[in-house]
């Protein structure tokens, strides 16, 4: 399993994983707790 932390304006915004199944993201919980969290992608 392969693990990628995405930042967005110096916050981690989630994680994007490969496993055996393909990728998949998940958001960071304390970014979407956070104050007006933008999304990723559309």
């Amino acid at each position: 399993m392969k693990k990628a932390e995405i930042m967005y304006q110096d916050r981690t915004a989630g994680w994007l994983v490969q496993d055996e199944e393909g990728y998949h993201f998940v958001y960071d919980k304390t970014y979407l707790e956070s104050m007006d969290p933008k999304a990723i992608s559309i």
